[in-house]
C-alpha cells in the first residue's frame, strides 16, 4: 500500500491484528476475537480508522508486550509495552503494639506504588473516623508522596488508656489495613500482656524413673533393676547437666 505523506490512508481492505508477544497468540483481527479469555476484545473509531485492543479487569500476568500489526505491504506494526501494577498497603506497627500512658503514638500507612493518588486517606479508630483539628495535642494527620510511593502518618499525643483499640487506614482505591495499640499504665502491665509461659517445672526422681522405666520396659523389659539404675543415672544427669543449662537459658 502506497500513500502520501501528510494525507489521510484508507486501511478499509486491510486486516489489523493484536498479537500477545510473549506467546505469539493472536487476539483478536479487526472486531473479531481469538481467545477464551472474554477480557480481550477490540473496537473500531470509523472515522479514524483505529482499532483499540480492551483488556478488561488487568491481572498481573496481562503485564508484557502486545503488538498492532496492520496486514499491508509493507506489513506495519508497533509494539505497545503494558504494566500492571498492584498497589500494596501496609502499616507499621504491625500487627499491634503496646505503648505506656502518656507516650506519642505514631501510626504509619504506606500504599506503592501508588500509580493514581486517592481521593482521600481516612483514619479510623474502633470504626470512628478520626479527625485532625489540627490542634497541638493532636491527633495529627500527615501524608506525603515519594515518587510511586504514598504515605500518610497519624499522631497521637498524650496517648491514654481511651487510646487502646483498632485502628485502620482507608484510602480511596484500595484495601484497608489495619493494626491494634494498647495502652498500659506502667511496664508491668505489659509483661503480663506478653504472654510469657511459665518455666518447666524441675526434674524429679520419680520423673527420671518414670521416663526411664518406659525405657527399661521398651529395652529389658524383663529387668526392672535395670530400669531403676538407669532412672538413677538420668537424675545425675539432669541434675548436673540440664538443670543448670535451664537456668542459663531463662
Amino acid at each position: 500500500m502506497v500513500a502520501r505523506q501528510g494525507l489521510p490512508s484508507h486501511l478499509s481492505s486491510s486486516l489489523v491484528s493484536w498479537i500477545r508477544k510473549r506467546d505469539a497468540h493472536i487476539l483478536t483481527v479487526d472486531s473479531y476475537t481469538f481467545v477464551a479469555d472474554l477480557r480481550f476484545q477490540t473496537y473500531q473509531i470509523d472515522i479514524a480508522e483505529q482499532f483499540t485492543l480492551q483488556v478488561k479487569y488487568l491481572q498481573p500476568r496481562d503485564s508484557g508486550r502486545y503488538e498492532c500489526q496492520v496486514s499491508t505491504e509493507p506489513k506495519m506494526s508497533h509494539v505497545v509495552d503494558l504494566r500492571v501494577v498492584v498497589p500494596n498497603v501496609t502499616i507499621v506497627p504491625s500487627p499491634d503494639m503496646i505503648v505506656k500512658r502518656g507516650s506519642i503514638i505514631n501510626i504509619t500507612c504506606t500504599m506503592t506504588p501508588s500509580l493514581q493518588k486517592p481521593d482521600f486517606i481516612f483514619w479510623y479508630h474502633n470504626g470512628t473516623r478520626v479527625i485532625d483539628y489540627n490542634k497541638p495535642e493532636g491527633p495529627r494527620i500527615h501524608q506525603i508522596a515519594v515518587n510511586e510511593t504514598l504515605i500518610s502518618s497519624l499522631t497521637i499525643f498524650n496517648a491514654n488508656l481511651n487510646h487502646t483499640g483498632n485502628y485502620s487506614c482507608h484510602p480511596s482505591n484500595i484495601n484497608y489495613t489495619m493494626t491494634f495499640i494498647h495502652v498500659i499504665n506502667d511496664a508491668t502491665a505489659s509483661m503480663s500482656m506478653n504472654k510469657v509461659s511459665p518455666l518447666p517445672p524441675p526434674f524429679s526422681f520419680w520423673t527420671s524413673l518414670s521416663l526411664v522405666t518406659c525405657l527399661g520396659v521398651f529395652y529389658c523389659s524383663e529387668e526392672p533393676a535395670v530400669a531403676f539404675m538407669l532412672a538413677l543415672f538420668a537424675e545425675q544427669i539432669v541434675n548436673h547437666l540440664v538443670v543448670p543449662l535451664r537456668e542459663l537459658l531463662y
